[in-house]
């Protein structure tokens, strides 16, 4: 998949869909699509989306012709996209998923990323990663978090608060969803 993220204070995603290839996103998270692209739902799929704006529903895009056709892609407030592609495998906040080139498995209330995936997540924030040392001990606002690679140690997780233990890696936002600025979400070592 060809892309490319524009903006600097809010970022958007633009991508090129060549015949045949797919992206799958939340139906919240398109901004715009060339006619040629299919939509795979169906009606009843985006009426319970429409009426639950607390989930996400990850729905298929399909260029259907022979030119390459774009989309568009960004979340209201966010200020900042990353694009996490690797052979590994991670733990995924669903919640800043902005759109993948695969379908995507919900497994256990978090999603694990286990091909080679180009996989776009936003933050209301700067994005930055933390790596963790081994035997070290952190807590992260759950609201901050956007991945986990594999190889960490997940000791707690609430909708509150991640505790975590290295070594591994972390991907964070500097802040948390709009509504929660006002909380303390900036990362604290446990003791």
């Amino acid at each position: 998949m060809e892309y490319r993220i524009y903006g600097d204070t809010i970022q958007y995603l633009v991508t090129s869909l060549s015949k045949n290839e797919k992206v799958f996103a939340d139906i919240g998270t398109v901004v715009m699509k060339d006619i040629g692209i299919k939509m795979n739902a169906d009606y009843q799929q985006l009426l319970e989306h429409s009426l639950s704006l607390d989930t996400q529903s990850f729905i298929e895009f399909r260029n259907v012709l022979n030119s390459k056709k774009k989309m568009i892609f960004s979340i209201q407030s966010a200020c900042e996209i990353m694009e996490l592609e690797s052979h590994e495998s991670y733990y995924i906040n669903p919640q800043r998923i902005l759109c993948a080139n695969h379908p995507l498995k919900q497994q256990s209330g978090t999603l694990a990323l286990l091909d080679k995936m180009h996989l776009f997540l936003y933050g209301y924030g700067e994005i930055f990663s933390r790596r963790l040392d081994e035997n070290t001990y952190f807590k992260f606002d759950a609201n901050t978090v956007l991945a986990i690679s594999e190889d960490t140690f997940i000791e707690k997780s609430d909708n509150d608060s991640v505790s975590l233990k290295g070594p591994g890696q972390v991907w964070l936002s500097t802040l948390g969803e709009p509504v929660r600025i006002s909380q303390s979400i900036w990362v604290k070592e446990i003791e």
